[in-house]
């Protein structure tokens, strides 16, 4: 009965004491004090990546046909390049390519570079069956056709887009550069003909925008649609045969567009930085 009695005092007393033994022990880790995780979903898009894509380009072009008489005399009379209709042409074609680029990002907005190189064959041809007046009357022209090939371009381009989750979802424009090769041929009566051909090198812009999404820290896959050109070229050749005297000349101007539509995946260079972000507070 004592040891009861005394087993009893004792529980007592702890519980009496209770309040004041336990505020001197800690009830909660100091939230303050911790060091708070991000989410899995709370991605940092910093850093470097490199990456592939493939696609599809659409070649659009706009440009008119000319002619130049002997005199010198644009679509003057005897002239027939500028009588033909249509003379535009748009072509799809898959491109390949690869991108290398860098992203800062604060809060939930992401800054960022990317330049690409592209390989595609992305061209434009079109036929037009004559006859085709001429200007001036006289005889007419039989066939007309032009073609344009865009054989690689790239881009280097600025980036800002806003994040949620693991997604990012941005615009992008910058400058777009590439090679176009572009070529003519007017056929005559009588087996004669006015050829024409152009390789160039052309520098010009770009915009677009896309969405990419982070299915691992390091991988990610994007969709983007852009529109580019590379400004206009102009291609001139001279009547074939030559004959003895002056010959009419004539060719075409090229509108160097297209639209690209690619899917691409990247990968994120971490450089020893965790990408998911570790906060205090």
């Amino acid at each position: 009965m004592k040891s009861l009695f005394l087993g009893s005092a004792g529980i007592i007393a702890l519980a009496a004491g209770g309040p004041a033994w336990s505020a001197d022990l800690p009830t909660s880790i100091d939230k303050a004090s911790s060091p708070v995780y991000t989410p899995a979903s709370a991605l940092n898009w910093s850093g470097f990546y490199g990456g592939l894509n493939a696609g599809w380009g659409v070649e659009h072009d706009g440009g008119k046909s000319f002619c130049f008489t002997p005199a010198g005399v644009l679509n003057g009379v005897g002239c027939i390049e500028n009588n033909v209709p249509g003379g535009g042409a748009i072509h799809e074609a898959p491109i390949l390519g690869v991108q290398f680029g860098y992203n800062s990002q604060v809060d939930w907005l992401v800054f960022g570079v990317e330049s690409d190189l592209q390989f595609s064959d992305v061209n434009g041809a079109v036929y037009a069956s004559g006859p085709f007046a001429v200007t001036g009357g006289g005889i007419s022209a039989n066939g007309f056709s032009a073609d344009e090939k865009h054989s690689w371009f790239g881009t280097i381009r600025g980036r800002i887009g806003i994040t949620w989750e693991r997604a990012l979802l941005y615009a992008t424009g910058g400058l777009a550069f590439g090679h176009v090769t572009a070529d003519t041929y007017l056929i005559l009566p009588a087996g004669t003909s006015i050829p024409a051909s152009g390789a160039f090198t052309k520098i010009g812009w770009v915009g677009g925008g896309g969405i990419e999404y982070a299915f691992t820290d390091a991988w990610s896959v994007k969709l983007e649609s852009l529109w580019y050109s590379l400004g206009e070229v102009s291609i001139n050749g001279t009547l074939v045969p030559l004959g003895s005297g002056p010959a009419f000349s004539g060719g075409k101007n090229f509108d160097t567009m297209a639209a690209i539509f690619r899917a691409g995946v990247n990968y994120r260079f971490q450089l020893g930085v965790p990408h998911t972000q570790l906060n205090p507070g």
